[in-house]
């Protein structure tokens, strides 16, 4: 069963307030995760394929306490967005 958000207790006020308020991402986290297939999958390097796919999930953390994931990437990704995105505003 699905949870769904109650906007109820978001007045428009608050809302405009945070838009207003400047975020800054202070943090970049990993973590490694492995899902498991229901049938080998293989490729040129690897035909027999195998039932595992490793892969890592990437954590922005902000000077408000909130966080964001994205999933997919590595270390040469992590690395990119901490020197690109670190200090910037997540909200673009």
């Amino acid at each position: 069963m699905r949870s769904r958000l109650n906007c109820s207790t978001i007045t428009p006020s608050a809302s405009i307030a945070w838009i207003d308020t400047a975020l800054k991402i202070t943090g970049v986290r990993t973590q490694p995760y492995q899902i498991q297939l229901h049938r080998p999958i293989g490729d040129a390097n690897n035909p027999d394929g195998g039932r595992l796919m490793p892969s890592e999930a990437l954590f922005l953390d902000t000077d408000e306490g909130l966080s964001g994931i994205s999933f997919g990437g590595g270390p040469m990704v992590s690395e990119l967005v901490e020197q690109v995105l670190m200090g910037k505003d997540p909200r673009g």
